[in-house]
């Protein structure tokens, strides 16, 4: 799906930016990698930034590039995770069947587990007790975070008559929250929050989009009392009452557009969204009013919140200012020009970026 969405549309950096100085270079390094073109969300410790690339997963040193540790855990195959999870010194990733859990500081394997029921594409979660994903039975199974046994596991589209999927997770106290999609008839899905108790799998309450073409992408956001999710069909994103599982608000972008694939990004009382319709979003996080938006020039699949900018992937890093909302530059093939663009989404360690690209992977100041 990322590779779908990430459809490069620029339209000329000149009348994006503007008159004025040629923008500055933030690539800080680069590091080429055998196997790359990784689409999913990289991980950090705040110390160190976790990648799958050369068959396995890569520890990086976030301000120099330098490879601290590398973990082989499958052979002559590309990347394929949908995310990495770091967590209390351990790192989390689903390699096909295959769920890993692994030492953060060297990369030696904690344990790992094929369960019956085979992982499906599913984003992982994890929290102080569970590790969180879905399954091929359409199925959300919670596995032990220090073991990798079994805790529970329940369906999720027990009830739909044509099925469904589980796409992303997001955890708050003693409750789970699972973002997924009922598939309805003629291509239609509908999307779907529920609200699970974290410790036996029982579900408490449900959300449902009110019309047929929606669908739930990606994690869910817990901020304060909301729950914030991307609406990919719907082409908006909206904050629902986690206590009343009401939706409160609703952004909708370009009507002829997909909407945000990534989970929106909360900073203070801000939303933000990079979205298929080719602009980063900034909206109040109680009312969803529309604080500013910045067309970027391509569809966007993954972005982050770095310093005082907005970095968003659109096969180059569009970089916008939070403060004067301008699209400053490209950084990472700027023109196009090359083979060598960023596919995967960002983790973000102090004021540096890193993204994997088709060949390498990149540092990206935010200074």
């Amino acid at each position: 799906m990322p590779a779908l969405l990430c459809v490069l549309v620029l339209t000329g950096s000149c009348d994006l930016l503007g008159p004025g100085d040629k923008p500055p270079n933030r690539v800080l390094w680069e590091v080429s990698v055998d196997s790359a073109g990784w689409f999913g969300q990289p991980a950090d410790d705040g110390v160190q930034v976790f990648v799958e690339a050369d068959s396995g997963i890569i520890a990086l040193n976030p301000l120099t590039g330098a490879r601290n540790w590398y973990a082989n855990l499958h052979i002559a195959r590309g990347p394929g995770a949908w995310n990495i999870v770091c967590r209390d010194g351990a790192v989390y990733m689903i390699d096909r069947y295959t769920i890993f859990a692994l030492n953060a500081s060297d990369g030696a394997v904690r344990w790992q587990v094929t369960p019956v029921a085979r992982p499906d594409g599913a984003y992982i979660a994890v929290d102080d007790r569970s590790v969180y994903l879905g399954t091929r039975d359409e199925d959300i199974v919670a596995l032990d975070r220090a073991t990798g046994a079994e805790r529970w596991s329940t369906s999720f589209v027990a009830e739909w008559p044509n099925g469904g999927v589980v796409i992303g997770f997001g955890v708050s106290g003693d409750t789970l929250y699972a973002a997924g999609a009922e598939d309805l008839t003629f291509g239609k899905e509908r999307a779907v929050v529920r609200a699970y108790d974290r410790i036996t799998g029982t579900q408490i309450a449900e959300y449902q989009s009110a019309d047929s073409a929606s669908s739930a992408g990606r994690q869910v956001t817990v901020a304060g009392n909301a729950l914030l999710v991307s609406d990919l069909y719907g082409g908006s994103f909206i904050a629902i009452d986690r206590f009343t599982m009401r939706e409160t608000w609703r952004v909708v972008g370009d009507p002829y557009s997909f909407g945000p694939n990534q989970e929106p990004v909360v900073s203070g009382d801000t939303v933000f969204v990079g979205s298929a319709d080719r602009y980063v979003y900034a909206a109040d996080l109680q009312t969803g009013a529309l604080y500013w938006k910045t067309f970027t020039g391509g569809s966007i699949d993954h972005f982050a919140l770095c310093g005082n900018f907005v970095l968003a992937n659109l096969f180059t890093v569009a970089v916008i200012n939070r403060r004067t909302h301008k699209l400053e530059s490209y950084q990472i093939d700027p023109d196009g020009s090359s083979s060598r663009f960023p596919t995967s989404g960002f983790a973000v360690v102090g004021d540096v970026a890193v993204v994997e690209g088709t060949r390498s992977i990149y540092g990206i100041s935010c200074r």
